[in-house]
């Protein structure tokens, strides 16, 4: 095990030397570049997937148009909230006295409060399927309309579990694309080896690298971290092992129990 002495030898910084990829969107990884760079690592952004508000469909345009009939709305991501509040206006929500939401995690539960609104249910736990498990078992009203924002590649999972129970109404309020054309930088250093460990934030973006980049570099193995463990199925689904797995939390508790994995 590594001791304070060893960290002081590397200017005190847990992940001096480290050299990670992240591949997420720029507007999701950005602060996870800035919290690993200030714990001495090396980050070369190479972003496979990004991010664009979804165009306003006749769901988009029901949920606008009806909001005053919804007793939750259900977010399973940040972009979810973002995206949701572009689209709809605080003064019509404010409207629906009745109107709650549920959130995954403090990092989600953060960006509710930045639109001055409290999240009513916080699921602890990671995943949109552990969110809807829980909420079943701790919201007890049966038959409630239920608005689940999401992606266009959302599996819609939390809404087949909640279904059951409840009447639920999926949108899609944001689009993610892929990108075909991989930054050099981190396309090299995957190559040469010279990484410590590659990030990945969703499934979207594995799949992607498995489609672009897998091909080119074509590795037996890869160096493999996952924000959670919706993505870290979806890398042993397609035949890799992830050698880290976060929380699925958040950011924060990512990057601190990163610190903590290459303590041990």
């Amino acid at each position: 095990m590594k001791t304070s002495e060893t960290l002081t030898r590397n200017n005190g910084l847990p992940l001096s030397g480290k050299t990670f990829i992240s591949t997420g969107s720029l507007e999701k990884t950005d602060k996870f570049h800035l919290l690993l760079e200030h714990k001495g690592a090396r980050v070369i952004d190479m972003p496979l997937i990004s991010i664009e508000k979804a165009t306003a469909t006749k769901e988009v345009k029901f949920m606008q148009k009806n909001i005053s009939d919804f007793d939750w709305v259900f977010f399973t991501s940040g972009y979810s909230i973002q995206f949701f509040f572009e689209f709809m206006s605080i003064s019509g929500l404010s409207e629906n006295k009745r109107l709650k939401y549920a959130v995954i995690g403090k990092a989600s539960r953060d960006i509710l409060r930045s639109y001055n609104i409290e999240a009513d249910y916080v699921c602890d736990a990671s995943g949109a399927i552990s969110m809807a498990r829980g909420f079943l078992q701790n919201i007890h009203e049966k038959r409630l309309n239920i608005l689940i924002p999401s992606g266009d590649r959302s599996d819609g999972a939390a809404g087949k579990i909640l279904c059951s129970e409840h009447n639920i109404y999926p949108v899609r309020v944001y689009r993610t694309l892929l990108e075909m054309n991989p930054e050099k930088r981190g396309m090299q250093a995957i190559s040469s080896g010279n990484y410590d460990m590659i990030f990945f934030m969703s499934p979207s973006a594995f799949q992607n690298f498995l489609n672009v980049c897998h091909p080119e570099i074509n590795a037996a193995h890869y160096h493999i971290g996952c924000l959670g463990p919706t993505t870290a199925r979806a890398v042993s689904l397609s035949g890799f092992k992830p050698d880290f797995v976060g929380p699925g939390k958040g950011i924060d508790e990512l990057v601190c129990q990163l610190e903590e994995f290459y303590l041990i």
